[in-house]
């Protein structure tokens, strides 16, 4: 089980400011996904799923990329420059019906991470780290 430190959450919230600046453009790669209004919010029974055993698996990321962009128009940028543009109007849509992923299959990959740190930037995973102050503690009954 990974544990996460204040210190953890001090540079995910660094790394990620910049990165999620008004949930419109998200910079930080050669790629670059834009989507006009953000992103959708997965439901909370999704994101719990997701985040129940402290590391997504690929699988959870990807439904969880579905949930954000269904309905969505996305371009997906290199360097600027438009390589594609789509928009996932089911969620068992098949990624590789679009042309940019299998031109641009680093793309993908982008993506799946923006929408990830979207979704976590909101819910951060509780640090097993920091202890619990004594006035929060409650007794045990014996």
């Amino acid at each position: 089980m990974q544990r996460y430190t204040p210190e953890y959450y001090k540079e995910v919230q660094k790394e990620t400011s910049a990165f999620l600046a008004n949930g419109e453009n998200f910079k930080g790669y050669a790629i670059d996904v834009v989507t006009e209004g953000g992103f959708n919010q997965p439901p909370v029974l999704i994101i719990c799923r997701a985040m129940t055993d402290g590391a997504m698996s690929f699988e959870d990321q990807e439904l969880l990329t579905r949930y954000c962009i269904k309905g969505k128009l996305i371009s997906i940028l290199y360097n600027d420059k438009e390589v594609g543009k789509f928009v996932m109007n089911n969620l068992n849509d098949s990624f590789d019906i679009f042309p940019v992923f299998t031109d641009h299959p680093m793309s993908l990959s982008t993506l799946i991470e923006v929408c990830v740190a979207f979704v976590t930037k909101k819910y951060l995973p509780p640090s097993q780290d920091i202890p619990v102050p004594e006035e929060v503690k409650v007794p045990l009954k014996t």
